[in-house]
């Protein structure tokens, strides 16, 4: 090869690496534009978005999520997304998080929480979970406050009726429990005239004292019911361990001998409430549980710290509850057959007293035919 065609075949190759430059150049400029474009796109997308490491560090956020919390970029980014998680709720996104991080990559899935703002606030957030085989996490979180705040409207305008519709049934029972007495009191003096002393009306008088005992009962009732509406009174120092021991060996008595009955209860659970409200709510779940028990079985009543709760678990082997009964089991006036109070309406004022005192209640397990356990967490009294 002469020096001419050297020359040629270089000013080529100068050529052809030019517009090499000039094309990676233009793909440059291309991915610099799209890059762009996605960030544009991910900090204006109507959601908030997360990127999360598998320790929970955020290595990106964008500017939705950032105003959720009312937040600066660069106060959120590499700090641990636990730090926006209301304190009451961390354990569930713990639990979350646990089973996201073990379970199949390409499933979503979520959770409904409260996060916490700049101002020491919170607002009522749903959240996606994205994970990655990496082991990152993408989430999409949304701002669901406002839903909340027309469900608990609507809650309470249900309960607000439900109460209203209770006083109404509720007087009518009364009335005619009042004229039963009334009517027994009548036939027992009829019939005192015509017998012993010794047996003087006393089928009578033991009927009588089972209509008080039910009108007891209604009222009571009602107070339950109505108890969200009247604001929270003062509450004191309560040992809880020493009142289900007491409630336990003393309802004890009473269960049926084919019912076996379990009892843990630790010491030293403390909280701040109700003795007579909050014996009052064990009572009855115990009650619904030995209802629902046709003949063998066990009952069992648990109560132990855990964490900063006082868990108290009431569990059956009775008849259990379909899925459609365990959701609405805390509604207004819902029952079932094999379920109930002893006045066929729903647990709404156990839910009542138990949210006054700041605690959770809820169906944690039931299956039909298997039996149910209710657990009730409360706040331990440091």
């Amino acid at each position: 090869m002469n020096e001419k065609e050297l020359l040629e075949e270089l000013n080529i190759h100068q050529i052809e690496l030019e517009q090499q430059n000039l094309e990676l150049l233009a793909s440059q400029q291309e991915l610099e534009k799209s890059n762009a474009r996605y960030r544009d796109l991910f900090n204006t997308a109507p959601v908030g978005y997360l990127i999360c490491d598998s320790q929970g560090t955020i290595h990106d956020i964008n500017q939705t999520a950032a105003r959720m919390f009312g937040l600066p970029y660069s106060d959120i980014i590499n700090k641990n997304i636990t730090l926006l998680i209301w304190p009451d709720d961390q354990d569930e996104y713990y639990l979350l998080n646990q089973s996201s991080s073990t379970g199949d990559s390409s499933t979503i899935q979520s959770l409904s929480l409260r996060m916490k703002k700049a101002d020491e606030t919170y607002f009522h957030a749903h959240l996606n979970f994205f994970s990655e085989p990496s082991g990152d996490r993408r989430i999409a979180v949304s701002d669901i406050s406002p839903l909340k705040q027309a469900e608990e409207a609507l809650i309470t305008s249900q309960r607000m009726a439900a109460v209203i519709d209770f006083a109404g049934n509720a007087s009518h029972d009364l009335s005619n429990s009042l004229q039963g007495i009334m009517n027994y009191i009548e036939l027992a003096s009829l019939k005192a005239r015509n017998e012993s002393p010794s047996h003087r009306g006393s089928n009578y008088y033991e009927a009588i004292q089972t209509i008080v005992e039910k009108m007891t009962e209604r009222i009571r009732e009602l107070q339950n019911l109505s108890r969200g509406f009247h604001g929270e009174s003062e509450k004191s120092e309560l040992d809880l361990s020493a009142m289900l021991s007491s409630l336990w060996e003393s309802y004890g008595r009473t269960i049926s001998p084919h019912i076996e009955k379990i009892g843990k209860i630790e010491d030293n659970l403390l909280v701040s409430g109700h003795e007579e409200d909050l014996k009052q709510v064990v009572l009855l779940l115990l009650k619904n549980g030995e209802n629902s028990i046709k003949g063998a079985g066990s009952l069992t009543l648990k109560a132990y710290r855990e964490d900063q709760w006082i868990v108290v678990a009431v569990k059956n082997t009775g008849e259990g509850m379909d899925k459609e009964t365990a959701r609405r089991i805390f509604e207004p006036f819902f029952s079932t057959g094999g379920y109930k109070t002893g006045l066929n309406y729903g647990l709404t004022g156990v839910y009542s007293i138990i949210e006054e005192h700041g605690g959770k209640i809820k169906v944690i397990y039931t299956e039909k035919g298997k039996g149910t356990v209710i657990e009730i967490r409360l706040p331990y009294l440091n």
